[in-house]
């Protein structure tokens, strides 16, 4: 996580900046160029569009020979915004002028841009000239009256919604920066865990392995044997502890994305309903239609539950263009009250209903809550001409869209790729910790079994019957502990070893020479069944030592005293299954569902007491996939568990 873009997006806002500053500059450009051209036809003043289509495109230009102007010459157009507003609306009418309709722009995009602190002192300055031009011009109809309050409600809503953005945006990057923090943890415990792990055990398994080549019976040597198996042993207990202490300090947090949008959401929601209130009330007093008010209230509520419940994860963007069509409902039937024409109160506020989607949507919901707006504007322009100041007003409000459109699109481009940062560490957080399920499957389960074997060997004296065996299970031990080494050194695990056709017969015989000792102690049988001809395509010693002698330690811990555990193999089509199928309690349902997920899955007690760490099925299925197969696990009927583990066949 250290390419120069992620870095640069480790801050939102700073990522968010650079793009915004330059739709301020257009939007100045635009707007004025825009309003001068309506005013030289229509024949009104002409003035402050000038002004501000020169400061726009000066702005621009000036920004793009010196980067490092922007962000002043951003706060210098923003100002200018706000005095180009209240100077047209002046010109137009004064508190009933159009150009009030694009008052909330400044605050805004200043919000978005600088921060809450710029954005609410922009805003406040708005406030303070709308109400100087409340102060000195009229308002000569109850319209006009309306459409002011909705003005200066919207001029405060858009600001908050950004400022909701804002933070929304500060928590992704505060996300990304501890997802990055505990990537970099988990790779100083690794190297701290090697050294402690290693440092101590390598040399341990190495003068094992050679006490076991140059054991020879009647020397005397199994004093020295023992006394290195069990410093192995003690060895293995201390990194165990070590490792298991590990697991329990690194906590993964959960996917923030949702997380974040629902927050800002269902925040708004509440300030909506504050919002609603007002409206409803005024309406009341104004002798208006407050139905729609009371709607909106209903549906805030109802989707602030629905969002505080943890399935309505799954479905944000239907939800944020549910909310969207939610708040334009009203907006038509308030349309329809005031009669649908261009100077209808409601139409200024339609900006903001597309800002309210983007708080939750990501994707095609604001678009589409855009678009269903714009149809509403189409709606009340046509059917009848329009005098010159219901003109103006449809113009402004028009534009007023541009603006909500170019910082929609620069805030779901930012959001868009803190996700895919996010998910990126989320993958590399995941494989860290199959990494560390890997380690402790094969270090402390695995080469346990070997170990036990290995002691079993020693403390019955057939090691001096048959010392083969004895240097067959320590050779293993060698390459299980190898392998460790990789699972915990390697980010991501080195290639796997060539594979090769192994025969059930084979798997059989190397599974017996290691758990004998623990069907012994639990007086089982392990019988061989049908396909031990079969063979499968595979890697011996993850195929052996961590797939089936992890199903195989399982049927045995699990399998009453006296048992039979039974192997065997089948074809289906190109494909061989190796069964492991025992006579125990069978598999519980949460294991069934909890496997394939991070972590290890529930483990309890076996039939005397074994106890497991709950990473073995785990590692089994991981491993099985690995060389192009996988676990099946079902109930055996009679009773008990049958393992299936599928594997490309081999030719035999």
């Amino acid at each position: 996580m250290t390419t120069a873009d992620e870095v640069e997006l480790l801050e939102g806002r700073r990522a968010i900046q650079a793009p915004l500053l330059r739709s301020v500059f257009s939007l100045l450009a635009v707007f004025g160029g825009a309003l001068a051209v309506r005013e030289v036809v229509r024949g009104g003043p002409r003035l402050p569009a000038l002004v501000a289509f020169g400061l726009g495109i000066g702005a621009h230009g000036l920004s793009v020979w010196r980067p490092s102007f922007r962000r002043p010459l951003g706060l210098v157009c923003s100002v200018a915004m706000v005095a180009l507003v209240t100077r047209a609306a002046l010109d137009l009418g004064g508190a009933a002028g159009s150009a009030l309709s694009m008052a909330f722009i400044p605050g805004f995009m200043t919000c978005l841009v600088f921060g809450p602190v710029w954005g609410w002192g922009l805003t406040g300055l708005m406030l303070a000239a709308f109400a100087g031009l409340y102060a000195t011009t009229p308002l000569p109809t109850k319209n006009d009256f309306l459409r002011f309050t909705d003005e200066v409600a919207m001029t405060v809503f858009t600001t908050g919604l950004a400022h909701a953005l804002w933070h929304s945006l500060a928590a992704y990057e505060q996300a990304v920066a501890e997802r990055r923090e505990l990537l970099e943890k988990l790779g100083q415990r690794r190297e701290a865990m090697t050294t402690a792990i290693y440092e101590r055990l390598d040399p341990l398994v190495s003068g094992l392995a050679s006490l076991l080549d140059a054991y020879a019976p009647k020397t005397d040597a199994e004093g020295p044997l023992q006394r290195k198996l069990d410093e192995v042993i003690e060895a293995l207990r201390n990194a165990k502890s070590l490792a298991k202490r590990e697991a329990l300090e690194v906590a993964v947090p959960d996917a923030p994305d949702g997380a974040i949008r629902r927050a800002a959401m269902r925040l708004w929601l509440r300030l909506a309903v504050v919002l609603m209130t007002f409206f409803l009330w005024r309406n009341l007093f104004a002798g208006t239609s407050y139905i729609p008010s009371l709607f909106t209230l209903v549906f805030c509520f109802a989707f602030d539950v629905w969002l505080g419940r943890p399935q309505s994860s799954r479905y944000l963007e239907a939800t944020a263009l549910a909310i969207g069509c939610a708040a334009t409902g009203p907006m038509i039937a308030h349309l329809v009250a005031y009669g649908p024409n261009p100077d209808a109160p409601p139409l200024v506020v339609t900006p903001a209903t597309v800002v309210f989607t983007a708080l939750l949507g990501q994707r095609a919901a604001p678009w589409l809550v855009l678009i269903l707006n714009l149809t509403l504007l189409v709606w009340v322009s046509s059917g009848s001409s329009l005098t010159l100041a219901q003109f103006r007003l449809l113009g402004d409000i028009a534009l007023s869209f541009v603006a909500v459109m170019l910082a929609v699109r620069c805030v779901l481009w930012c959001r868009e790729r803190f996700i895919r940062i996010l998910l990126r560490q989320g993958e590399a957080l995941a494989e860290a910790l199959q990494q560390h399920r890997r380690l402790s499957g094969t270090l402390f389960h695995d080469v346990s079994n070997h170990l036990q074997a290995l002691v079993f060997e020693v403390d019955t004296g057939d090691i001096a019957v048959d010392s083969r065996t004895a240097r067959s299970i320590g050779a293993r031990i060698q390459r299980l502990f190898a392998r460790s080494k990789e699972f915990l050194l390697s980010s991501p695990p080195s290639s796997r070893a060539a594979a090769r056709e192994l025969r059930a017969s084979d798997a059989l015989a190397s599974l017996s020479e290691v758990f004998a000792p623990r069907l012994q102690a639990k007086e089982l049988e392990l019988k061989s069944g049908a396909g031990m001809d079969l063979s499968v395509h595979a890697e011996p010693d993850l195929l052996i030592e961590s797939v089936l002698g992890n199903l195989m330690s399982n049927a045995i811990k699990f399998s009453p005293r006296g048992a039979v555990i039974e192997f065997e193999a089948k074809r289906a089509g190109s494909d061989v299954a190796l069964i492991v199928s025992d006579r125990g309690p069978g598999i519980p349902g949460e294991v069934l569902r909890r496997l394939g997920s991070d972590g290890a899955v529930p483990s309890k007690a076996g039939t005397s007491g074994e106890q497991g760490q709950g990473y073995g099925l785990q590692l089994a299925q991981e491993h099985a996939r690995r060389m192009g197969g996988h676990l099946e696990l079902r109930e055996r009927a009679g009773g008990g568990t049958e393992a299936e583990v599928w594997l490309p066949g081999g030719r035999a």
